[in-house]
């Protein structure tokens, strides 16, 4: 019984999942329904090490409580590889070779009562995280993400304009008999959120997320998994609000239009707070920093004598912009998330959330949702609310704009940030 106790608790250690953002720092605790003794099980992750005093202050996945294990000569260290559940994979190691951050489990260590544990077992940080990168990559290599540009509902393929570390280009998602189709919900654009759809529901401007296997050419993708939304992003200003029937009326204050909006269960609503505000200031003198330097660079070379360098748009050699191999690609290309986009959307997951009744008239906001057969009706996914100047910085081609921010919107989507999902 004690070694089902044990496995049971080895499964919550080894529970690296890499989802939403910061997921994998969530408590990760076994069920109220488990024996009581596999509750009594310390997990946690190591934050201080006295090598002199033979102790280890553990904050435990149950609570976050700092929890403090002594050990002695007789202690036993094991080490598990990640995604292991059974002990008869683990090495018998050093407590020396404990660091910190790794993964914890001190079987009944949060009744042992002070005295030395019998066993401490081991999952290293440095193996988790390399575990994850390679399930990112892999995730990587079979996802597909892009926009709908054709449907040949007779051959069963739909062509997508796809972004990926090469630029943008077509690529042809094949469907078999097996393929199973998804529609995005109407107020979230989570994989887990999604429902039953078919090739008959894909349109053509619809954000598609395909899992699968790419030719080697790169350009047909065979999909096991489609899944298809109409997504729409509007920044306007709150003209009404009706909390009784969970909406609210926004003016775009790009076209003109108004939109009717509605707010379901999983919308999310966040508040710009000032911080945020103020990194995204840092953020713009930086860039204006860097374009006055890229400039100042220019005219040194047009003054200069001497032939002048090659202009390549294609990516490699110095473009017009005076970087290197950066191409067409734009700002921050091969310098990881585009645009530093993955770096805002973490920004926004930590933005204070407010509820609908808070929202008033007047308030500016940045809204994206889906939409169905009314066009100007959308289902809110998220909704920013916060000073004017700021939101109307972040939409694309705004005044002072922020490049390729896009509150609200997961990696998994064209012009998203990271949303706690992978980027292709």
């Amino acid at each position: 019984m004690t070694k089902l106790f044990i496995a049971a608790a080895l499964a919550a250690l080894t529970l690296t999942n890499p989802g939403a953002a910061r997921a994998q720092d969530a408590p990760q605790t076994l069920p109220a329904s488990a024996p009581r003794a596999a509750r009594q099980h310390l997990i946690g992750e190591v934050t201080a090490i006295d090598a002199a005093a033979g102790r280890l202050t553990v904050k435990a996945d149950a609570g976050g409580a700092a929890v403090e294990v002594t050990t002695d000569a007789q202690t036993v260290f094991r080490r598990m590889p990640p995604g292991q559940s059974s002990l008869d994979r683990a090495e018998t190691i050093a407590r020396a070779d404990v660091k910190v951050g790794d993964r914890v489990l001190v079987p009944n260590g949060a009744a042992a009562g002070g005295a030395a544990a019998r066993q401490v077992i081991i999952m290293a940080r440095a193996a988790i995280d390399e575990q994850r990168e390679r399930e990112r990559e892999e995730r990587r290599r079979r996802t597909l993400v892009g926009r709908v540009t054709a449907v040949d509902a007779s051959k069963r393929e739909v062509t997508v304009q796809a972004r990926g570390r090469e630029g943008v280009s077509a690529v042809t998602v094949a469907a078999s008999d097996a393929t199973r189709f998804l529609r995005y919900a109407p107020d979230s654009l989570r994989t887990e959120h999604a429902r039953p759809g078919a090739l008959a529901d894909v349109r053509v401007g619809d954000q598609l997320r395909a899992t699968g296997e790419r030719d080697a050419a790169g350009t047909r993708f065979a999909a096991e998994e489609v899944i298809t939304g109409t997504v729409s992003r509007v920044f306007g200003q709150i003209t009404a609000v009706d909390a009784a029937r969970g909406e609210v009326t926004v003016r775009n204050e790009l076209m003109g239009e108004t939109f009717t909006v509605a707010l379901g269960p999983n919308t999310t609503l966040r508040r710009l707070s000032p911080e945020v505000a103020g990194q995204l200031a840092e953020r713009r003198e930086r860039r204006q920093q860097r374009r006055a330097e890229r400039g100042e660079r220019r005219a040194g070379r047009e003054d200069s004598p001497g032939p002048r360098p090659r202009v390549n748009q294609e990516g490699g050699g110095e473009n017009r912009e005076g970087r290197r191999g950066e191409g067409r690609r734009g700002e921050g290309a091969g310098r990881g998330p585009r645009g530093g986009g993955g770096n805002f959307q973490q920004m926004f997951e930590n933005l204070p959330a407010i509820n609908a009744a808070e929202l008033k008239k007047g308030d500016a906001v940045i809204i994206t949702g889906t939409a169905g057969a009314d066009a100007k009706r959308l289902t809110a996914v998220s909704l920013v609310t916060g000073e004017a100047e700021l939101l109307r910085r972040m939409q694309p081609g705004g005044r002072g704009g922020e490049r390729n921010m896009s509150p609200g919107l997961p990696g998994d989507v064209m012009g998203g940030g990271t949303g706690g999902q992978e980027r292709p």
